[in-house]
């Protein structure tokens, strides 16, 4: 397995768990700054699967704040207890009506603090998972870098890893001025290669060719990703939450909120359209986890879909935070917010988030989600994607039965989720780039999303089976579902003008045709919120509509105490 972040070393831990011999290989070196830190109910429910499937209990501890807390309090999190959206925009105060709550959207994703889903400070999660990995017998190199992959000549040949030493910048630079070089290790007898180095691609460069003739690169010819922006990011200090940063804030809290606005993924949507910030406050440093200070840390960045005047993507790189403030710069809400604080490294830029190879799994190797395809950070798909590949692998790699456990078959069932997949996360985040100008409209866009999730989440729970994970992530494989995601965004694109602008008797069909198709899976009341955009976790309503689960409101009565977190 090439690449040890949370994906690639839970699969080998998995393995290990099984009998497998893994080499957990890695260019870097633990702990490290890593991005990707919100996770879902859909993640949880992985991770649960996988800590009773392969013995591996702090999954289950990682899978819910509570447990987290009182297992592992040592590895920093932050609590989630669901998605916060606010509508800015440019060059005036941030206004939100509370009776209509026009440019706030609160969705709880859990009842309570103790089952809610976490931020992941990944140094620590990161850290922590590949020290269990060593404990539980993988092989773990760090400061290797893979420079070649021996196929082999026949379609079952081992395959041969060649992997160079790759120390830190500074001794790197030291080494090549002494002209010294590094001596290789040769790694021989893989069975298979799992690629999850994300956006590197590393296997992914030079893999055999479909049908066994030649070798293939994935990174050229690929299909477009639908959309495309650039970020900006970095870990912050002493952020102020958009209510207490500025008194003209109007309406950024109120008495009906269903959780504390903040303390959840929180998303601020650049009413011109250009991009969006995100904000995932980490909890306050507790005995185990103190650092020297007493304000937590938050991770933000903002996603953008165009430049602000006067940069370019040279500019960007070299002067990231510029480029922050003149965002900043544009609404005032934000600035305040983040007027007094400081972050521990200058801002990073990327250019390009979205990409996309052409093939995600042949018959001796394997590509991560986030080695074959990236569009978005909008609605936390990250973790929760690239957890349910991970239970794939496993299992059939892990038991399978035979030298990997792994055929053709598998190889193209697996690309094909992977692919469709993609495609289907790309339906969702094209209509919302598109709704990002009109809070209205994109408030509409979010509730395709949750309900496609919710309704999973819950039929999973309640009706759990062994084939869950082979599932499609947000309805990819349903024929209907495809349909819907795809005509949404198509729906979405046309209703916006050249100039931004949204016809409002067009937007209002929006949302009625948008309802009437998702009423059928609907099992959380957002078509009758007990407020306007105001959306608790409620479980019953859950009951109320059990029947589109397939089930009998008693039969979800009688689940309720696992599901409030009762039975953990």
């Amino acid at each position: 397995i090439l690449g040890s972040g949370f994906a690639g070393t839970i699969l080998a831990r998995a393995l290990a768990r099984r009998g497998r011999r893994v080499l957990l290989l890695e260019k870097g070196k633990h702990p490290r700054f890593a991005l990707g830190e919100s996770s879902t109910p859909l993640a949880a429910l992985s991770l649960e699967r996988l800590a009773a499937r392969y013995d591996l209990p702090d999954l289950h501890q990682l899978a819910a704040h509570g447990r987290w807390q009182q297992h592992l309090p040592h590895l920093r999190c932050g609590l989630k207890r669901g998605f916060t959206f606010y509508g800015h925009r440019p060059d005036a105060d941030f206004v939100n009506d509370p009776a209509r709550n026009d440019a706030r959207l609160l969705v709880a994703a859990s009842p309570n603090d103790a089952i809610a889903d976490a931020h992941w400070f990944r140094a620590d999660v990161d850290h922590h998972l590949v020290q269990r990995a060593i404990d539980e017998g993988v092989e773990v190199r760090t400061r290797y870098r893979a420079e070649t992959i021996d196929w082999g000549l026949g379609p079952d040949d081992p395959v041969t890893i060649v992997g160079r030493p790759y120390p830190a910048r500074g001794m790197r630079r030291v080494l090549r001025k002494r002209g010294e070089p590094l001596p290789p290790l040769s790694w021989d007898h893989a069975r298979f290669v799992i690629d999850a180095t994300g956006r590197a691609g590393v296997v992914a460069r030079r893999v055999p060719g479909r049908y066994g003739h030649g070798f293939d690169d994935l990174h050229d010819a690929a299909p477009p990703p639908p959309v495309q922006s650039s970020l900006v990011f970095a870990h912050f200090r002493g952020v102020r939450p958009l209510g207490g940063a500025r008194a003209e804030a109007v309406g950024a809290v109120t008495s009906d909120d269903p959780y504390p606005a903040e303390r959840a993924a929180v998303h601020h949507l650049f009413g011109d359209g250009s991009g969006w910030l995100y904000l995932l406050p980490f909890d306050p440093p507790t005995a185990a986890t103190f650092d020297g200070r007493d304000d937590p840390p938050a991770s933000a960045g903002m996603v953008l879909r165009r430049l602000p005047d006067g940069f370019d993507a040279a500019r960007a790189r070299q002067q990231p935070e510029a480029l922050w403030q003149a965002v900043l710069d544009r609404f005032p809400a934000l600035a305040a917010m983040f007027a007094d604080a400081a972050s521990g490294r200058p801002p990073i830029f990327h250019e390009n988030l979205a990409y996309r190879r052409r093939r995600a799994a042949g018959r001796r190797w394997a590509l991560l989600p986030h080695s074959y395809g990236f569009l978005d950070p909008l609605f936390s798909t990250g973790i929760a994607w690239s957890l349910r590949a991970v239970e794939r692998l496993a299992d059939r790699l892990a038991d399978g039965g035979d030298a990997t456990g792994w055929g053709d078959d598998d190889a193209a069932r697996y690309e094909q989720l992977l692919q469709t997949e993609y495609v289907q996360i790309g339906h969702l985040v094209e209509a919302a780039h598109a709704a990002l100008g009109d809070f209205d409209l994109f408030t509409a866009v979010t509730r395709l999303y949750f309900a496609t999730v919710s309704f999973d989440e819950s039929r999973e729970r309640l009706r759990p089976a062994r084939d869950d994970p082979w599932r499609g992530f947000l309805g990819a494989g349903d024929a209907s579902s495809e349909r819907l995601f795809a005509a949404a965004a198509d729906r979405v694109v046309g209703l916006v003008d050249d100039d931004g602008t949204v016809d409002d008797a067009a937007r209002a069909a929006f949302h009625a045709w948008l309802a009437a198709q998702l009423a059928p899976r609907d099992v959380i009341g957002l078509d009758r919120p007990p407020h306007p955009n105001l959306l608790p976790a409620d479980l019953d309503v859950l009951v109320a509509r059990a029947d589109r689960l397939g089930l009998t409101p008693d039969a979800v009565r009688a689940a309720l105490p696992r599901l409030r977190g009762d039975a953990t």
